[in-house]
């Protein structure tokens, strides 16, 4: 009867609401950013996933992310980046649309498990809205989650359709998408378990064959398995006691989150103390307690009441009983290899995104029980009434509470507030939003403030400074103070160390800088970015003995790690820029560079190698070997783009255009979005006086790049020459805007304000690229002028004698006028 009610409904019309409410539900996150939490090791410096040549493809294979072997997944990554680069919103989308899939999955699983139709629509849409999940499709890094899962409830749907048909070749590609399962993510592995549980619960009989069969698959994905586990065991805790605590916990801690999803945040941390005095413990305890005894007991009174199919079974309590040992068993036969004994190994003791597709099991159960309400209340409109206006609410509330935690993962700030209004003191989300403001450009600017005061001698001297300089300086003591109490809080968290020096070097505070690198190598005395922090603060300092000596240490640590030798041989390269009469970095540089060289002939051919091993060649001024290197990477791989590219800025920097434009063109037809090749062939074709050309590959750069600044200030000077003054106004804002430290950008609008008469904007473009550049000569001549013209007298003999010291020759007369003001006193 039920089956009859419900195949009136097509099951489009069924299927199309649910899926619009879960898309509308995740439609804050498209326009979300990447962020700082993993996005940055999995997508932005991935170099794995820049490319689909077979070099690229096989070290997508053969390497592990984050120490988590996922191939399939970065694949991914590297298919959205060769058409899309790195915007976003597509993969927000994609995570979106696969998570889509998943529940469109979903819904066809509970009707081949017997659901009624309506029963398995309710689990889909409670799948679909539930803000447990949140993190698995909101988080870009998580495309691990909604990856897995498809692949995962693929090989459910077929090993249905193998014990329905019993043909073997369902039970062989069952095991092939349970591989690409896992080459997702390792969460598969508990795959062949879900299989017995199918087994199980469609009356099948428990016999050799049943494991047999499934022993290939076994093989397959615990092999793979093994590369993730290696790295990520789990271990008991400080005693047998905690242990037996731990595990309970974290078993009830996913219940909970998806009965009473009321606190979500990305990090949680166990409840101290671990004792069963504490009532999280003995809580949890009880509940595993319940669980287990009352699956035990409504299994047994199934197999007592009933032996075959769930097709067999009639319709009433004991079926309801299988469904419930069913969810129960689904739930912790998946998550079983997550549950932890201790809080030692990583960061995430427990986490959202571990439940998102053991949440499946329950989430049918959920939809049979409100199912089972409606046709007990057969010819009751009242009570059904109040069903379907009960199921309403609670897909509008997971819904709402979806929509709004959206908003919590849409960029890093937002993430790692959210965390800390919860949990006020926890390391690691204090270090990163640290580090996340850090990066803004109202504390970027801040730091530079604070470092031209150190410079001057007047640090933790505010009277005398402007107001808005001792707020800058408080701004950035607030990051100091940020990472300072991660430290307290935690003090053996060596990257909050790390950060604290970064973050006193940035400001100019190099002792304190040096002490926080120590702290940190303390924990661990090979931690490579301490050793190399090491080295930049006594390069800053002038003490080339202990740098050269700091970033040998780090390579001593790590002789083989051929990125570690691109780091130092730039950092030996930013230190002879410095200090070019320092023989100790040249010498130190040559032989850094020749062990990479070594290591590049030695290692298996790979044209990323020679492509960077090019890269260091040129930057150290040896255009003949980058030359070499570059040809190198081009005869293993002649579509790498980047190699192109720079053998273009080569040939450019040499006055060979022709030559450049060649190697440009392929770069671009390799790759359309390398926006620079396109800036770069206009400025070519500026230089030969072809202003046409010139302006439409600016155009070109930013229309594969709308952030390119240097494109938009090449605009900006065509437009200003052509008399296009607003129109170069315009342009000039977008070049500053996306290109901040471009002194030459402030600079140039400054000039179009004045051109304008809009003075005040003038002043403050020319004091912003002054800022930016020191020296800038033009800047503080026009700053002088400006300041005469409005009677600030002492402002232009301050901006007239500093470009004099710049080696600014003033015309006699603009002296003679600012003589009387030098003899005024302060007062003007």
């Amino acid at each position: 009867m039920h089956k009859q009610v419900a195949s009136k409904i097509p099951t489009a019309f069924l299927l199309i609401p649910i899926l619009v409410l879960t898309f509308l539900s995740y439609l804050p996150i498209l326009k979300g950013e990447f962020l700082l939490w993993d996005d940055d090791v999995h997508v932005l410096e991935n170099i794995t996933i820049r490319g689909l040549d077979l070099e690229h493809v096989l070290e997508m294979f053969t390497a592990t992310v984050n120490k988590i072997y996922i191939p399939l997944t970065s694949f991914s990554f590297a298919l959205e980046h060769h058409f899309f680069g790195y915007n976003p919103f597509v993969y927000h989308l994609d995570n979106v649309l696969l998570h889509l899939l998943v529940v469109v999955m979903v819904f066809f699983l509970g009707q081949r498990l017997g659901l009624p139709q309506a029963a398995a629509g309710a689990g889909a849409l409670i799948f679909g809205v539930h803000p447990i999940h949140v993190e698995s499709v909101a988080w870009i890094t998580e495309r691990k989650d909604v990856l897995y899962a498809a692949f995962y409830m693929a090989a459910l749907l077929s090993y249905l359709r193998y014990l329905e048909e019993k043909r073997g070749s369902w039970l062989v590609v069952t095991t092939m998408l349970g591989i690409l399962s896992m080459l997702a993510k390792p969460m598969a592995l508990s795959l062949p378990l879900i299989l017995l549980l199918l087994d199980w619960f469609k009356g099948r009989p428990f016999k050799k064959q049943a494991l047999i069969e499934k022993l290939p698959l076994c093989v397959m994905i615990g092999g793979i398995a093994l590369i993730t586990y290696a790295a990520h065991a789990r271990v008991p805790g400080e005693s047998v006691a905690q242990s037996a605590l731990i595990w309970p916990w974290t078993f009830t801690f996913y219940l909970r989150q998806f009965f009473f999803p009321y606190i979500s945040v990305p990090l949680y941390r166990l409840a101290k103390p671990v004792t069963l005095t504490n009532p999280e413990y003995f809580l949890s305890l009880a509940v595993l307690v319940l669980v287990v005894l009352a699956a035990a007991r409504l299994s047994v009174n199934q197999s007592r009441l009933y032996v075959g199919t769930v097709q067999d079974s009639a319709p009433g309590a004991p079926r309801r009983h299988k469904w419930f040992v069913f969810a129960v068993l689904f739930y912790f036969l998946s998550v079983f290899f997550l549950l932890r004994f201790d809080e030692t190994k990583d960061v995430n003791v427990v986490a959202d995104r571990f439940m998102y597709l053991p949440s499946l099991g329950l989430c049918l159960l959920l939809g049979l029980g409100i199912e089972r309400l409606w046709m007990k209340c057969r010819g009751k409109n009242l009570a059904r009434g109040m069903i379907v206006a009960g199921l309403v609410l609670l897909a509008a509330a997971f819904s709402f509470k979806t929509f709004r935690q959206c908003y919590v993962w849409r960029d890093s700030m937002a993430l790692w507030r959210h965390d800390l209004k919860f949990y006020p003191d926890e390391p690691l989300a204090l270090n990163n939003f640290a580090v996340t403001l850090g990066k803004t450009r109202e504390f970027e600017d801040a730091q530079k403030e604070y470092r031209k005061v150190m410079r001057s001698g007047l640090a933790g001297v505010s009277k005398g400074l402007a107001p808005e300089v001792v707020a800058k300086i408080r701004k950035a003591d607030h990051l100091i103070g940020l990472y300072r109490r991660a430290v307290e809080v935690e003090p053996g968290y060596m990257d909050a160390h790390y950060n604290l020096g970064e973050q006193y070097a940035r400001v100019g505070r190099f002792p304190e800088a040096v002490e926080a690198y120590k702290k940190a190598l303390e924990i661990d005395p090979e931690f490579k970015d301490a050793h190399c922090g090491l080295g930049d603060v006594y390069a800053e300092v002038g003490d080339e003995r202990q740098a050269v000596f700091a970033y040998e240490q780090a390579l001593r640590f790590h002789p083989e790690d051929k990125d570690l030798h691109v780091i130092v041989v730039k950092a030996y390269t930013k230190a002879i820029g410095k200090n070019p009469g320092v023989a100790a970095y040249r010498e130190a540089r040559n032989n850094v560079l020749a062990r990479y060289a070594a290591m590049v002939n030695q290692d298996r051919p790979k044209a990323t190698s020679y492509f960077n091993l090019g890269n260091l060649y040129a930057e150290a001024g040896d255009r003949a070997m980058a030359l070499l290197a570059y040809r190198r990477a081009l005869e293993l791989n002649p579509r790498h783009a980047v190699t192109l590219y720079n053998l273009g800025n080569l040939y450019k920097d040499q006055g060979r255009f022709k030559d450049a434009l060649v190697f440009y063109q392929k770069a671009i037809s390799v790759d359309p979005r390398i926006s620079d090749a396109w800036l770069n062939m206009g400025i070519i074709y500026g230089k030969q006086k072809e202003t046409g050309q010139e302006k439409a590959y600016y155009q070109k750069a930013v229309e594969v790049d709308p952030r390119n600044g240097r494109a938009y200030f090449n605009l900006g000077f065509l437009g200003e020459a052509a008399g296009d003054m607003e129109g170069a106004l315009s342009l000039y804002q977008k070049s500053v805007e996306f290109d901040p430290a471009n002194a030459e950008g402030y600079y140039n609008l400054g000039n179009i304000y004045a051109k304008l008469k809009r003075d005040d904007e003038a002043i403050s473009s020319y004091l912003k690229a002054v800022e930016q550049d020191p020296g800038h000569v033009n800047a503080l001549v026009n700053l002088s002028i400006l300041s005469f013209q409005r009677g600030d007298f002492k402002g232009a003999v301050k901006y007239c004698d500093e470009a004099v010291l710049l080696g600014y020759d003033a015309p006699e007369g603009y002296l003679n006028a600012l003589a009387p003001y030098r003899q005024s006193g302060p007062g003007n």
